[in-house]
C-alpha cells in the first residue's frame, strides 16, 4: 500500500516538475 501511494504521489512530482520547466499542450 505504502509503496503504491509512495510511487504515485514520485510521478505526480516529476510530472509536475516536468510541466513547470517545459509547459506544453498535452
Amino acid at each position: 500500500s505504502e509503496f503504491i501511494i509512495g510511487a504515485l504521489f514520485l510521478l505526480y512530482g516529476v510530472y509536475t516538475i516536468i510541466h513547470i520547466l517545459k509547459p506544453n499542450r498535452a
